[in-house]
């Protein structure tokens, strides 16, 4: 299988399995696939994805597994997640209960920024991205991490005008102590 990561593409051999799970409140059935990567850097290394998908068979795993359009997207979304975006793994908490919040609190963040970079207008994305720092270079990241960092950008530029229009800069003041006589 091809990973592709930073611009750079990377080959894996990939072992898949799965099983079956029901949740206990409303007893719907999910799929749960598991792959671990057996050959390659990252040797060891598993991905447990839960899917509505009704998996009977392991051809049909493989399949679910390798559809590039799902899985560019968890590919995106965990990296997303994991590191230059949300960087969950720095985020340092105490307690089982505060991690559940704050990991699902990270996710709604990923799934609404994911959301808005495939439903909004792709001039209002490429806008966004500006904002976040996009140069336009061959090196620039089209990712979700570029375009949060427009989003953060947006917010604290509607926080700071919210900000000083209820409360103006003294600016008098300035011209009282420092006239010219």
């Amino acid at each position: 299988m091809a990973f592709n990561h930073a611009a750079k593409t990377r080959q894996a051999t990939i072992a898949v399995g799965y099983f079956k799970i029901r949740l206990p409140l409303s007893g719907q059935e999910l799929g749960v696939i598991v792959a671990e990567e057996e050959v390659g850097e990252e040797a060891g290394r598993r991905l447990v994805l839960g899917t509505n998908v009704a998996l009977t068979s392991l051809g049909l795993v493989q399949r679910v597994y390798c559809d590039w359009r799902l899985r560019g997207r968890l590919e995106a979304g965990y990296r997303f997640d994991q590191e230059a975006g949300l960087d969950l793994e720095k985020i340092g908490v105490a307690d089982l209960e505060a991690m559940r919040c704050v990991f699902s609190l990270v996710l709604m963040v990923a799934q609404f920024v994911l959301y808005l970079l495939e439903e909004w207008p792709p001039q209002a994305v490429k806008w966004v991205r500006e904002l976040g720092g996009k140069s336009g270079t061959k090196q620039d990241r089209d990712g979700p991490y570029i375009f949060l960092q427009g989003l953060v950008a947006l917010y604290q530029s509607w926080l700071t005008l919210s900000f000083v229009r209820i409360n103006p800069f003294p600016h008098t003041l300035f011209a009282q102590k420092w006239r010219c006589v």
